[in-house]
């Protein structure tokens, strides 16, 4: 995980809905922005969290290199 932010509580009995998308591909990874919303009638819909993490496949060879990881994204 590269970085988490708490914005808002989420209260017992909130809805909380999830959002992501990839926002960075490499040879071998994935970079993930991740949105928790939370919503419910006391306090409105609000962004309650935000986070991104990194995804790294790690496979080798039989030589022990790593090998580029075809993940089907492109998103430059």
């Amino acid at each position: 995980m590269d970085k988490v932010e708490f914005k808002e509580p989420v209260f017992l009995g909130d809805w909380v809905n999830c959002e992501s998308k990839v926002i960075r591909t490499g040879s071998s990874s994935l970079e993930i922005e991740i949105k928790a919303f939370a919503e419910s009638k006391d306090h409105g819909q609000r962004l309650a969290c935000t986070a991104n993490i990194t995804f790294v496949a790690v496979i080798r060879d039989d030589e022990g290199k790593l090998v580029k990881f075809n993940h089907n994204l492109n998103c430059e």
